[in-house]
């Protein structure tokens, strides 16, 4: 199994485990929750990527390594009911092993990660908007790290 095919079969695992009436386009797929089920390719093979499920159900899947040392800045979003890949706009900077927080207000943090060097920057993908704007930088870069919200940080 290739990076690619395997990466999106634990994508489809995950967003059917975590929304068992996905039916994939047609309800003759339901009783296939929690099942890895092969689809549509992402847009570029990926890496060290973040893929964050969104309160809509669709999965923002963000930067990452493109299968060798050079990092990503593009990003898509997956569609579990439709079970398809559409790309959005990049991130402000490449990067790969970043972190990725769903806010409270639906936003989604991303922080750090690596392109060459460590990353402090930050940016909030908006799903909206389908968009990512600048946030504050971090006082550290970092690569390969955890976040966890905070109850009051929206």
């Amino acid at each position: 199994m290739n990076t690619a095919a395997g990466i999106l079969s634990l994508i489809v695992l995950a967003t059917t485990s975590l929304a068992p009436a996905c039916s994939h386009g047609n309800a003759s797929n339901a009783s296939h929750a929690g099942s890895i089920t092969s689809i549509r390719s992402m847009s570029l093979t990926r890496a060290a990527h973040t893929a964050t499920l969104l309160p809509d159900g669709k999965v923002l899947i963000a930067g990452g390594f493109a299968g060798d040392e050079n990092s990503l800045a593009s990003a898509e979003v997956f569609d579990p009911v439709q079970a398809t890949f559409t790309s959005i706009a990049n991130m402000s900077v490449s990067r790969a092993g970043q972190s990725a927080t769903l806010l409270p207000n639906g936003k989604v943090l991303i922080a750090g990660g690596y392109n060459g060097d460590y990353l402090a920057s930050a940016e909030l993908y908006d799903p909206s908007a389908r968009t990512f704007t600048p946030a504050n930088t971090m006082v550290t870069p970092r690569a390969f790290s955890s976040r966890t919200r905070c109850r009051h940080f929206t």
